[in-house]
């Protein structure tokens, strides 16, 4: 006779396919295809509480600015498993595109120049006039996100909401972006010569169920996607942060990895283009870290 409480060979299957176990198996090869180093399961400190916490894959690629260092796509990645549709809600708006540039974070050296007097963020420097194509300008843009699930167990009707396991994905990822930024300035370590060195961070929530996007016309629009933007903001400690996630099929996960690299050598291509200035910024930053005592994170970041 089965003991009851002894998971049976298709119970456990069943359990495993309903789970993001294996979901984030497959996200990981992914990246172990594509990316130099690949760390499934991940641990990163959540800056909200100081509690350790797990990422399902961290994978990082490196990209080669001719001889005076490298620039570094860091993927972050949360897996979900979602058996019901995973909604946004689009909008497009004119100031979307301009700040394109705020919402790509990164950390390094230099991630600001000096120029005609004004400090200037690295990415707004290389753009000028002429912008960068970064893949935030474009595509389909959302603040809000919900699921759906029927009112009771029985019950005919369905009702939108936010998953409890959704937002916290979602938190995880605005939290690793953090803590990713944090542990380069802690970990910084002045060389007998500095090269550039800079992280770009890209956080990636991957659907293995299906993904609408609702655009919000004087009716509303629902359509199924493959690929949407979610702006998430919030805050850590007293101050306020926005962060664009990448939120995507399994299937498409592959097409955006293929754009993202494509993005990172177009930035590669603009340092060359400025590398003169961009060295001169690494040099002023250098010195003022052998300073007695020097914060790098203070020193090396924007000013506030």
């Amino acid at each position: 006779m089965k003991d009851k409480d002894q998971i049976s060979d298709d119970e456990l299957r069943n359990a495993l396919i309903r789970s993001g176990y294996l979901l984030e198996t497959r996200v990981a090869r992914v990246f172990q295809d594509r990316s130099t180093y690949v760390e499934p399961s991940s641990v990163y400190l959540d800056p909200t509480g100081e509690a350790s916490r797990e990422l399902d894959v961290f994978a990082m690629d490196g990209t080669e600015v001719s001889n005076i260092g490298y620039i570094f796509s860091v993927h972050l990645v949360e897996c979900v498993n979602n058996p019901q549709p995973f909604a946004l809600f689009t909008y497009t708006a004119a100031h979307l595109e301009y700040f394109a540039p705020q919402r790509l974070h990164y950390a390094g050296l230099p991630i600001k120049i000096h120029n005609r007097k004004r400090e200037l963020p690295l990415l707004e420097f290389l753009a000028g006039s002429k912008g960068i194509p970064l893949h935030y300008k474009s595509g389909t843009v959302a603040t809000q996100y919900c699921s759906f699930k029927r009112k009771a167990k029985n019950d005919k009707e369905w009702m939108a909401f936010h998953e409890d396991a959704h937002f916290g994905s979602i938190h995880a990822l605005c939290s690793a972006v953090e803590h990713r930024a944090k542990l380069y300035y802690d970990g910084f370590r002045r060389g007998p010569k500095e090269k550039l060195n800079i992280e770009f961070y890209y956080p990636i929530l991957v659907l293995q169920g299906p993904l609408l996007t609702v655009k919000q016309t004087p009716d509303f629009h629902i359509s199924p996607a493959e690929h949407a933007g979610l702006l998430q903001t919030t805050f850590f400690g007293q101050r306020e942060q926005s962060y664009q996630i990448d939120v995507v099929t399994e299937e498409y996960l592959p097409s955006l990895l293929d754009t993202i690299r494509q993005e990172q050598q177009t930035i590669a291509e603009m340092i060359r283009d400025r590398r003169r200035q961009i060295m001169r910024a690494v040099t002023i930053i250098s010195a003022a870290l052998d300073a007695p005592n020097a914060n790098a994170r203070q020193i090396m970041e924007l000013s506030k």
